[in-house]
Parts: structure tokens; sequence; C-alpha cells
């Protein structure tokens, strides 16, 4: 039903996309998992949509039913680097809050207050990701995770 419910809010409505992309990368759900047991959110598009100063977000909310009936959440942010050299944790620590505190906690509490849903402890990823060869294969590096 939380999947449903916020594949008909309007406000995301454009927002919603069938893999999270950035930069020619991206982190797709398992096709074994069926398209109506979760959704992707481009939580930097919503924000870009807006006239306002845009606060820093990442690029990512996915959100996966599972076979219990409850909720995994995905902040995930992309990044095309090399190493962790001049990384600035703090920047995507910024990032993460906005989707937490700002679009799940703000713009869909609707959704998120709502205590019907069980949902599991969300999951903060960045991740890595090296071309091999394009378009038949991708390297994804998990390089940090908080849980």
């Amino acid at each position: 039903m939380l999947i449903n419910n916020l594949r008909s809010f309007a406000l995301i409505l454009p927002h919603i996309k069938d893999e999270c992309c950035e930069n020619g990368f991206a982190a797709c759900v398992d096709p074994a998992i069926n398209k109506d047991d979760f959704i992707i959110i481009k939580v930097d598009e919503y924000y870009n949509s807006l006239s306002i100063k845009r606060p820093p977000s990442p690029d990512c909310l996915i959100i996966i039913r599972c076979s219990q009936g409850d909720f995994n959440i995905y902040i995930v942010e992309l990044r095309d680097i090399a190493s962790s050299e001049g990384f600035e944790i703090e920047k995507i620590r910024e990032k993460f809050l906005t989707c937490l505190n700002d679009f799940m906690m703000g713009v869909l509490s609707q959704f998120f207050l709502n205590t019907t849903h069980v949902l599991k402890k969300p999951r903060l990823f960045l991740l890595q990701i090296h071309i091999m060869k394009p378009k038949e294969a991708l390297e994804i590096d998990l390089i940090g995770q908080q849980s």
C-alpha cells in the first residue's frame, strides 16, 4: 500500500524512475523483484524542480517491500570517483539528512509518519562505480555504508 500510495502522489510523480541513474551510472533493483514491490524516487531531481535554493540532496530514495510486508529504505548517492582522497563525508551526510529530515519527514510525511507501515532502519549507501566495458558490465564498490 505504501508504494502504491507514493506512486499516486502527484508531487513526486514526475520524479519516479525505473532506475537510479546519475552521470551515466546506475544503481538498479534486481529484476527478479516485482516492479510493484519497489519505487525509485530521484530526490535530487525533485529539489532541482523547485524554485527555491536547492538543499544538498542524494541521487535517489529506493523503497523495497520485503516478503514479510515491511519495507527496506535505501538512500543512494552515486559518485564517479577513483579514490576517497578529497572526498568530504560531511557533504554526503548533509545530503542524507536532507532526504531523511526534509524529504521523507516533510514532503512525504503523510506516508512515513503513518504507523501502519513497518519501516526498517534506513540504509545509507555511497557507491563507487567503475565502467569495466561500456554497456557490458559495471563494477560497483560499496565505499561507505551506515546501518
